[in-house]
């Protein structure tokens, strides 16, 4: 009996630590690009991490937050910030969990970026901004306007996700996924599973930008590297995404928005609908020729309908 034991914990031990080399070497491996430095950047300290942002151009500010996913980063708006910087004074945030932002091991919630949000706005910009989201994050920015409209002049959602999709549906079975992925160097390696070179190809092609030529292998690369960055910590981000602890109702902030939004979606988005359902003087701008990301398919006619809404 002690030997079967001790060839249990021996083999245990091996396969261990076995994960545990199979985790540097993916970090090494997604990481050696160094597309995402943080020389032209700064740090704001949030009281659960450090955020890292950008600030180019002057002007009346803009605030670009991306798609809220472990592989996102500012990164993202790379081909509209210059031409929005020539007018305006552009933020651009890797948000918490994300990018080159802290990872802090916690359950990440749609409460903790709006308050994060909050203190950017009044901290750093320190006076009114047009905010920009994209994707999951227009749920950051709606429920900000709930607890501090005052700070954000005008709202615009890039292909938001619809209404009826945000209502706070915990399911049991998914909040395990949050112990397996908590647990150390198992829990990284079955996120490093997850979050593999081929997943990051699949999401840039079906629901980033499903035309092959707007994709790049950089693209590629920086969307691997965002999600490995600081020991693949993105992990706890990813278990509260997939635990649905980040879903959250946005009807009573659409309904009691009191400044100007503009939607701009792609063909195959349809969240406009839902936010109709509940205000009706939205603008909407529907470009046919992009899909999930019209500021990384169409940039031009992005920063002409951003440009144009603001003005």
């Amino acid at each position: 009996m002690k030997k079967a034991i001790k060839n249990i914990l021996t083999w245990t031990a091996l396969t261990v630590g076995g994960l545990h080399v199979a985790n540097i070497i993916i970090e090494n491996h997604a990481t050696r690009h160094h597309l995402l430095d943080t020389k032209t950047g700064h740090f704001y300290k949030f009281r659960y991490g450090n955020i890292y942002y950008e600030k180019h151009g002057f002007g009346a500010p803009i605030v670009l937050i991306h798609n809220l996913a472990p592989e996102s980063s500012g990164i993202e708006w790379s081909k509209i910030v210059h031409q929005l910087s020539k007018t305006n004074t552009v933020y651009v945030i890797d948000l918490l969990g994300c990018g080159r932002s802290d990872k802090p091991a916690l359950t990440y919630t749609n409460f903790m970026y709006v308050c994060a949000l909050n203190e950017f706005l009044s901290e750093v910009v320190g006076k009114k901004a047009t905010v920009i989201t994209s994707g999951r994050s227009s749920t950051i920015a709606l429920m900000e306007t709930l607890m501090e409209e005052s700070f954000i002049e005008k709202l615009i959602l890039i292909n938001p996700t619809g209404t009826e999709t945000n209502n706070l549906l915990l399911n049991e079975p998914k909040r395990i996924m949050t112990v397996l992925y908590n647990i150390p160097i198992i829990g990284t390696y079955l996120y490093n599973v997850a979050m593999r070179r081929s997943y990051i190809l699949g999401r840039c092609s079906s629901d980033y930008c499903t035309k092959k030529y707007y994709i790049t292998q950089d693209m590629i690369n920086a969307y691997y590297e965002a999600c490995h960055l600081n020991k693949c910590n993105g992990k706890y981000l990813y278990a509260s995404l997939a635990s649905e602890y980040l879903n959250v109702d946005v009807k009573n902030a659409v309904k009691n928005l009191n400044i100007p939004l503009l939607i701009i979606s792609g063909k195959n988005e349809n969240a406009y609908g839902s936010y109709e359902s509940y205000k009706d003087d939205i603008h909407l701008i529907k470009m046919n020729d992009a899909t999930g990301m019209p500021h990384v398919e169409l940039p031009r006619r992005t920063c002409d309908a951003i440009t144009s809404f603001i003005n």
